[in-house]
């Protein structure tokens, strides 16, 4: 299992929050989820070498799997509704 935290900007966490439902389940027959794999495999092998940089790469692997994640929900949710939301989609 990894978990992960997402430092959101102050000015607009609650905005994105409230977006979001509470979870994102990505399926694993999902258009995302290779990619989802090969990024968890790439972050568990970061962790367990610790080779220089591997914080930094870490941090950048997280980042790409939030992107992921959000792409896969958007993939299945309901259209957006009109916000600023559906402005960065």
């Amino acid at each position: 299992m990894i978990i992960a935290n997402v430092e959101l900007s102050a000015d607009y966490d609650r905005l994105f929050l409230d977006a979001l439902p509470p979870f994102i389940h990505v399926r694993a027959g999902s258009r995302r989820a290779q990619t989802l794999y090969w990024l968890m495999d790439q972050l568990v092998q970061e962790r367990e070498d610790d080779p220089p940089g591997a914080g930094l790469l870490q941090f950048r692997l997280a980042h790409l799997m939030f992107i992921q994640i959000l792409r896969a929900h958007f993939d299945t949710a309901e259209p957006l509704a009109a916000g600023w939301l559906r402005a960065v989609d």
